[in-house]
């Protein structure tokens, strides 16, 4: 028998296939599964006649607040035990359920699994991914079967992280008290939900379409909350940008420059080969979303492009540094700070404001936002949403200039 009723006596534990218990009285335990990654599970046991009879009750709160509906403290652990009447055995599943080669048993922590798995191959951000996943589906979820994943559990644990304060590394970084939260705060834990639940609803439907779940109707009845994005409003005026680009090193500059006049991330630019670039326009193929998109390039984005790739083979890099390496993840981050303080950019900017420079400045030009979205490899509705406070002053310029005057 093992002490279960603290975190820290939880986590002194090895993972075992097989439940620690802590006997509560003769014949009745309270028992907890660890696991190698993730949050453990709460079981309780009865003996009856030379028997034992165990449940599983829920995760255990090793990683994510306790919330008494998908995770339990060890308190409400034993309290969910003690409310049960019996502990029969469950009835076997009928012989309709699993299909061929399937398990038994689809617990969401292999779900999540299986979506990183697909996910490295077919995508890009497999880090803020597998951070979102690790930080907050599977401490809540991952030791439930995906066929107990009931609407009404799903919008709990959607709840249940827009009303928890956020933490960093287990530090409280707000009131813990949600009464005391500011509009701003609750915006932005209920933005924050929304994208847990984007990516948990994204990779059950991943297992639904490999047959592994029968049935996608629960998570789909589930909605993110509404009027929680906030616009992206941080860009360069074009006098900034050009402050910016006098700024910057020679090598940087060449990738400031590109990022100006294509949108491209600083990934796209980076990895970008000869072959990919042609006079009017870049074949970019490797993108965030693993989507190759078609970038038009502009007469001064032409000039660019022509000096960068004189005398380039096919497969060499278009951007290099001054060195002769090429660009690689975090290398642009030290240059961009630096450029911004010798240009009186405060506080320094990211590299990503180039992107939002490029959408901000064509927009103002009243160019279509589907075009811009088409630059940018994104969808019009996320165009707009992102850019919300620049339409519609837009809209109002060209107004005002083109509708004709009705009196004199």
């Amino acid at each position: 028998m093992k002490k279960l009723s603290t975190r820290t006596a939880r986590a002194a534990l090895k993972p075992d296939h097989k439940p620690y218990f802590e006997k509560l009285e003769p014949g009745l335990a309270l028992g907890y599964r660890k696991t190698p990654h993730g949050a453990g599970t709460w079981y309780g046991r009865r003996r009856v006649g030379s028997r034992y009879l165990t449940r599983v009750l829920g995760t255990a709160d090793d990683q994510a607040e306790a919330d008494g509906q998908a995770v339990l403290s060890f308190a409400q652990a034993r309290r969910a035990l003690e409310r049960l009447e019996d502990l029969e055995p469950r009835e076997p599943r009928a012989a309709t359920a699993p299909r061929a080669g399937r398990p038994s048993v689809y617990l969401v922590e292999t779900a999540m699994a299986d979506y990183l798995d697909w996910y490295r191959l077919e995508r890009k951000a497999v880090t803020a991914t597998k951070q979102t996943i690790d930080g907050h589906i599977i401490p809540a979820l991952g030791n439930l079967p995906c066929d107990r994943l009931t609407t009404e559990r799903i919008r709990k644990f959607r709840d249940s992280i827009a009303t928890a304060p956020r933490r960093n590394r287990g530090k409280l970084m707000m009131d813990p008290d949600p009464e005391n939260w500011t509009p701003e705060e609750r915006r932005k834990r209920k933005a924050t939900a929304n994208r847990v639940l984007t990516v948990l609803k994204a990779a059950l439907t991943h297992a639904w379409r490999d047959g592994k779940i029968n049935d996608r109707s629960q998570w789909e009845r589930v909605k993110p909350f509404h009027n929680v994005e906030k616009p992206r409003i941080d860009y360069f005026t074009a006098d900034r940008a050009r402050d910016l680009l006098t700024a910057c090193a020679p090598d940087f500059r060449d990738l400031v420059h590109a990022a100006l006049l294509t949108g491209c991330r600083y990934g796209e630019l980076a990895e970008l080969r000869r072959s990919e670039v042609h006079r009017e326009f870049i074949d970019l193929q490797q993108t965030k979303g693993n989507k190759p998109r078609a970038v038009p390039l502009t007469p001064e984005a032409r000039e660019l492009f022509a000096r960068l790739v004189k005398r380039k083979a096919p497969e060499d890099h278009v951007f290099m540094r001054a060195d002769g390496t090429p660009w690689l993840k975090g290398y642009a981050q030290r240059p961009m700070r630096q450029a911004c303080a010798d240009a009186g950019i405060e506080p320094a900017k990211s590299f990503h404001i180039l992107r939002h420079t490029f959408a901000v400045l064509l927009l103002r030009e009243h160019v279509p936002v589907e075009f811009v979205a088409k630059a940018l490899g994104n969808s019009v509705q996320i165009c707009q949403r992102h850019y919300a406070h620049v339409i519609p002053q837009d809209l109002a310029d060209l107004m005002a200039s083109r509708m004709p005057r009705f009196t004199p």
